[in-house]
């Protein structure tokens, strides 16, 4: 989790082109980091445009695909990058239009959900869900 930390604030910090106080959340992540809870593959793009499902039961993924992105690292970095593409029914419009998927819509789960779920089938701690 640190060295994603400190490889996204590195790419954050080049690539800015103003000082925007808003999103200078790299300090905040640094001070805030819980301590690693393990190591295994993540994807790090955890979103629905990036799975194929079962046309006979769209509730059944048969593949995921777009791994480039993939390293060894904490799984809860997966939670964390599902959350950040995740919407729910109260977010704003302007949130829901720019979605990754149809999060938003009756049948999906809530943020909440999602944390529950993860913790649930992957037997997890998510105490510092609000981090990821």
């Amino acid at each position: 989790m640190e060295r994603q930390v400190r490889c996204w604030t590195e790419r954050y910090l080049a690539a800015k082109a103003d000082e925007v106080p808003e999103i200078e959340a790299a300090a905040w992540a640094a001070l805030h980091m819980p301590a690693e809870s393990g190591a295994t593959l993540v994807h790090n793009g955890c979103r629905y445009d990036n799975v194929v499902l079962d046309p006979a039961d769209p509730t059944r993924v048969v593949a995921v695909l777009d791994w480039e992105m993939a390293t060894i690292g904490d799984p809860l970095m997966d939670l964390d990058t599902t959350l950040g593409y995740w919407t729910d029914p109260s977010d704003s419009p302007l949130l829901k239009a720019h979605a990754f998927g149809p999060t938003h819509l009756p049948g999906s789960l809530s943020r909440q959900e999602v944390v529950a779920r993860f913790a649930e089938r992957f037997g997890r701690s998510v105490d510092h869900a609000l981090f990821h």
